[in-house]
């Protein structure tokens, strides 16, 4: 089993205070195309994200929460198991936080607001988007990361690196 290094100064992030991302427009209305793609184009379109996303997902990269920023220095670089990671990446209509395109895995970092009944529902129907294409989705929420770093971590490299290796 690899040993997992992660970086210890998270003290970076003081000052920062964390804030719920708007949503994409169009977000819940849209469904995956079928196998000849949206307007011809290959489904492969699909998971670069959408044009009209473009400048959003630079301004999310930009304003990073405290827990997405603590996340993502683990993840960079190909930090984590030597796997690449992509931030704020779209895939159709949504913006996913972290996107591992050769494990086919999304995390997504929770805040506060994912608790409300309608943001709930919002993201039922954005999972199962996503999952039509055969992503996995693996939710975190601030306090977990915040908290429990090492857990989070553990349970990634559980989940991903030790999976994969396994089935391959």
């Amino acid at each position: 089993m690899a040993k997992l290094h992660f970086v210890k100064n998270v003290n970076l992030i003081k000052g920062m205070t964390p804030s719920a991302s708007p949503p994409c427009q169009g977000e819940s209305k849209v469904t995956p195309p079928d196998k000849e793609g949206a307007r011809g184009r290959s489904k492969k379109h699909w998971y670069y994200g959408l044009r009209s996303t473009i400048q959003l997902r630079r301004q999310f990269r930009k304003k990073l929460t405290p827990a997405e920023f603590v996340l993502h220095l683990q993840l960079k670089s190909k930090r984590f198991g030597g796997i690449k990671f992509r931030r704020q990446h779209g895939i159709g209509p949504f913006i996913v936080d972290f996107y591992c395109p050769a494990k086919k895995v999304i995390i997504e970092v929770d805040g506060d607001v994912h608790g409300l009944p309608s943001q709930k529902e919002k993201d039922q129907q954005r999972e199962k988007y996503l999952t039509g294409f055969g992503f996995k989705i693996l939710r975190y929420t601030n306090e977990q990361i915040l908290k429990n770093l090492e857990g989070v971590l553990q349970d990634l490299y559980n989940k991903i690196i030790l999976k994969y290796e396994d089935s391959h």
